[in-house]
């Protein structure tokens, strides 16, 4: 049984923990105990193992709320001539940099093209810069 038990209590670091049990009694209750024993090991490993199944379920579909996010906003992204999944400084740098391109005061010639640009501009920047769908992938659990 002690080789059993080292070799069971063996962590996820792969360092052995030493437990020396002495089990007192007749040869059948003795097996029991060992059984029962063996079995607290295992479903110990067991739930170990299903935490980090559902640790990294919940990474994945973290992941995929992300990308699900920047894939609706793709065309906000390129209107703004940022990266897709750029950071909101980043937003805020090229729309502020567009917009002083577009306004439609720096344009007296095509006074109606330069609006409906600026206005694109701003729709964009106002559906990347809203937060609470930001706040929502933010708040699923890691």
């Amino acid at each position: 049984l002690k080789a059993d038990m080292e070799a069971a209590m063996a962590n996820a670091s792969g360092e052995k923990k030493l437990k020396t049990i002495l089990l007192f009694g007749d040869e059948k209750s003795v097996e029991m105990a060992e059984r029962m024993i063996m079995e607290a090991i295992e479903n110990k490993e067991q739930k170990q193992r299903n935490r980090e199944k559902e640790y990294e379920r919940k990474r994945e579909a973290k992941r995929r709320e992300r990308m699900l996010y920047h894939l609706r906003h793709a065309k906000h992204y390129e209107l703004l001539e940022v990266a897709l999944g750029a950071s909101k400084l980043d937003v805020k740098k090229a729309y502020r940099r567009l917009a002083m391109q577009w306004h439609p005061d720096k344009h007296p010639d095509n006074q109606e093209e330069a609006k409906a640009k600026f206005q694109e501009i701003q729709k964009a920047y106002e559906a990347l810069m809203s937060t609470s769908e930001d706040d929502i992938i933010e708040q699923l659990p890691d």
